[in-house]
């Protein structure tokens, strides 16, 4: 049986080069997703010395959706950083193809506009089956490994190409090494010579979670810069992008109609709101109630986002995600960047394009400019409209608004006035205009990934029952108390 690596990126500014040399690093949990499990299990925890029997079989480098060049490449070195809990492949390309493209300018007269859309759809499908790809698979970020001949597969295909390059794999068709993992313990001298599902659970608990949190704080605490916060996802392939920027049937819905979503709960639910002193305030009442908003949850508390981490998708492997976020980055309640985000749920879909129109010719004049100030009031109604919901809850503010932070991510410490943000030492991030999900992190929000195994859900949730961290602890309310009080009663009868 033959193998092949598949790497792929988000986009090419994630792939570094060094003379010939190129290399891509990876979050550790997204190696070798996508890849038969007893592969995953043996070569996510083991050494690089066995991570280098890897070396022999090509690499397949894309771009998500494949959106650029397709790459023939064979890895010259994998290393891991246990400590940063990442892992890198270095490589040298052989060969490229150009994804398939549509013309820039399609004109009936020239062009069969149905034959291009075929024929497009054809090679991108040919592609996507050549590299087992799900549809899923195709907008993420990860390191497969594949079964199958890759040069076999590439035949007669969109990927031919790169059928010639079959000599410089002489080991292609060696079988793989694995070993079966115990719940007990790994025995790294076993290998199997077939693939063989691994049916047992993985080891994992409170404990080692905790372990894991320390050991990646430890680095973080070093550098004196940065502040930890924590978020758990019940689903790995959760994107940390808020309710409110997911795309649903290739639509943005929800964005689309922020400003409807925003005043038709204000206007039917007076009453709920009326201790909430900032628009602020009344987005984080909004995001509790399950309203889509441009706030995502973070905690301080690694507890909390565990618990999150295993409540639901009990099929499915749950994430806990760390934020090491720069201090001199991190706002309260009441900042005016804070107020200039959350007041953007105010304005309709036309007046948010208006100030990004604006923004876009401020930035096109020569040397660009930076801040938007009183001057463009007179000339955008939508920005004037903007300034006059933020003077609402903040008469004294002038309108001097830089661009950059309106098309930025912030991190905004919560003021602890519900229940919900003090039981769940919530803080938020905050989405500005045109931002896209944090899924890789940048130089403000470095990001670590611990992934929670789906068969250890269960005794987690125990473990934390313990700790006085459940859904009573976490979602405080009289309702809550009482449905937990009679899930408890009701287990300790069986």
């Amino acid at each position: 049986m033959a193998f092949f690596h598949v790497l792929q990126v988000a986009d090419k500014s994630q792939i570094s080069q060094t003379g010939n040399t190129f290399s891509i690093t990876f979050p550790l949990d997204r190696f070798l997703e996508h890849t038969a499990e007893d592969i995953k299990n043996y070569y996510y925890n083991t050494d690089e010395n066995q991570l280098n029997f890897l070396l022999r079989y090509p690499a397949i480098i894309t771009i998500e959706n494949f959106d650029d060049e397709i790459s023939l490449s064979k890895i010259s070195k994998i290393s891991k950083n246990d400590k940063l809990r990442s892992i890198t492949a270095e490589y040298e390309i052989l060969a490229s193809i150009p994804s398939p493209q549509l013309p820039e300018t399609i004109t009936k007269g020239e062009h069969d506009i149905g034959s291009l859309l075929e024929k497009y759809k054809q090679d991108r499908n040919s592609i996507q089956n050549i590299l087992n790809f799900s549809n899923l698979e195709r907008t993420r970020f990860h390191w497969a490994i594949k079964n199958g001949n890759l040069f076999d597969k590439c035949e007669n295909s969109f990927l031919s190409n790169f059928t010639p390059f079959r000599s410089n794999f002489s080991d292609l068709n060696d079988n793989i090494k694995t070993a079966i993992l115990s719940f007990e313990s790994t025995n790294s001298s076993l290998f199997s010579t077939n693939i063989t599902l691994n049916t047992e659970p993985k080891s994992y608990n409170t404990a080692k979670f905790i372990e894991e949190i320390i050991n990646i704080n430890k680095d973080i605490e070093s550098k004196k810069d940065r502040e930890v916060f924590f978020r758990g996802h019940s689903d790995s392939n959760y994107k940390l992008e808020p309710s409110l920027l997911r795309t649903i049937n290739l639509s943005k819905p929800f964005e689309d109609n922020e400003h409807s979503l925003f005043w038709d709960l204000l206007t039917t639910e007076p009453r709920s709101f009326t201790e909430d002193a900032s628009c602020f305030d009344i987005l984080t009442r909004m995001q509790h109630y399950s309203l889509p908003t441009r706030l995502l949850d973070i905690s301080s508390n690694p507890l909390t986002a565990l618990y999150f981490a295993c409540s639901g998708s009990e099929d499915k492997d749950g994430q806990v995600i760390l934020f090491s976020i720069k201090k001199d980055h991190i706002n309260y309640f009441d900042s005016d960047k804070a107020s200039c985000l959350t007041n953007l749920a105010k304005l309709k879909k036309s007046q948010k394009l208006d100030l990004l129109n604006l923004i876009q010719k401020c930035e096109a004049t020569t040397p660009p400019i930076e801040t938007l100030t009183k001057k463009h009031i007179k000339n955008c109604t939508s920005y004037a409209q903007f300034i006059h919901f933020i003077k609402q809850e903040k008469p004294y503010f002038e309108p001097k608004v830089k661009i950059k932070d309106l098309k930025s991510i912030i991190c905004v410490k919560g003021r602890l006035n519900q229940e919900r943000i003090t039981a769940q030492s919530g803080s938020f991030l905050i989405f500005g205009l045109n931002t896209q999900p944090l899924e890789y992190g940048n130089d403000i929000f470095n990001i670590h990934r611990v992934t929670i195994p789906k068969e250890m859900k269960k005794d987690i949730l125990k473990e934390l029952d313990l700790l006085k961290i459940n859904s009573r602890t976490v979602y405080p309310s009289m309702e809550n108390s009482s449905i937990y009080i009679k899930g408890k009663l009701l287990k300790d009868a069986k």
